[in-house]
């Protein structure tokens, strides 16, 4: 995001140190040039498409399958289903993206679901925000 817009801009990543020994983020884009952005805004394509072929980004905030186990009536056997979920795409360390979605605990728990969706399910992968903009979207 923009230090001096405010709005979303795309290229590739430069830093630069500055006198005091800090680091400073620009993204260079080749019609622009150099603009400065706000350092925690940086996110990477995932390179995964939502089923509205938008791009997906780490900090974007995407509906997705969420697993959901549960154990039934009689209290001995868990059952297992998916439920659509908001969850926040973050930066990892595994070779595809993933996500995390909040638990239904009052332990402030998150829970990863990978990016990648089985194909039966890939119609409900789509971005509805980001966590700079849209960080109420992870209280669903």
């Amino acid at each position: 995001m923009s230090e001096e817009t405010g709005e979303w801009v795309y290229g590739d990543l430069v830093q630069t140190p500055l006198d005091n020994g800090r680091i400073q983020y620009k993204i260079w884009d080749h019609e622009i040039g150099l603009i400065r952005v706000l350092q925690y805004s940086v996110g990477q394509f995932t390179g995964v498409l939502d089923k509205n072929g938008k791009e997906i980004y780490e900090n974007d905030i995407i509906r997705v399958w969420a697993l959901k186990e549960e154990v039934d009536e009689t209290g001995k056997d868990w059952r297992k289903r998916y439920e659509i979920r908001n969850a926040y795409v973050s930066r990892n360390l595994y070779p595809s993206p993933i996500a995390f979605y909040r638990g239904d605990t009052e332990k402030g728990e998150w829970f990863p679901v990978s990016v990648h969706c089985h194909p039966s399910m890939d119609n409900i992968l789509e971005v509805i925000g980001n966590a700079f903009e849209d960080e109420d979207l992870l209280k669903e």
